[in-house]
């Protein structure tokens, strides 16, 4: 079997990161189902491995993975503040009216608290370079985020997304580098 190249690995996140199926990964890779059963064993095989390289890859994997989970959980909360429509029918004079009212939305917390945790598990695995946490992390940063006003931990939360987002890119461009140099 062949060395695992980066698009190797990039069917394998998109499978186990985004959960999509081997049909759609097919098409987003231009290449046919078989290339991609086989791009998906070749990157699991080189991550089951007990060596140093494994043990990084499988590293810079969890890595990626918390901040994907982070990405998905700001986006839910961003949903979650995005207005919603509702029709109100009221009877006047013997007719009916139906308006249409739109309410704003705070937004639902619970994805706030959970991109927290999942932040803060990130931050410990890139501190100590293990996929093991440690609950005081946690608690140190929710103890932090509870000192904040929502607006402050939008913002702080966002600031934080931007600097995922501009390492994945930088790391997507540095893969795209290499890529190109094989």
């Amino acid at each position: 079997m062949r060395k695992p190249k980066p698009c190797d690995f990039e069917a394998y996140r998109l499978k186990t990161f985004e959960e999509r199926s081997i049909a759609e990964i097919a098409v987003a890779q231009n290449v046919t189902v078989q290339t991609v059963y086989n791009r998906i064993k070749r990157a699991a095989k080189k991550i089951e491995g007990d060596t140093p390289d494994a043990r990084s890859l499988r590293h810079k994997l969890d890595c990626e993975r918390l901040e994907f989970a982070y990405c998905e959980a700001m986006r839910a909360w961003r949903r979650s503040q995005e207005p919603v429509e509702t029709t109100r029918v009221s009877t006047a004079d013997g007719k009916r009216k139906a308006e249409k009212v739109e309410q704003s939305q705070t937004g639902d917390v619970r994805y706030l608290q959970q991109a927290q945790k999942i932040m803060a598990d990130l931050t410990e695995l890139r501190r100590t370079g293990s996929t093991e946490t440690h609950p005081s992390s946690r608690e140190n940063a929710e103890t932090h985020v509870q000192t904040l006003g929502l607006d402050q931990r939008a913002a702080e939360l966002d600031r934080i997304l931007a600097e995922a987002l501009e390492r994945k890119s930088e790391a997507a461009a540095d893969r795209t580098d290499r890529g190109a140099a094989d």
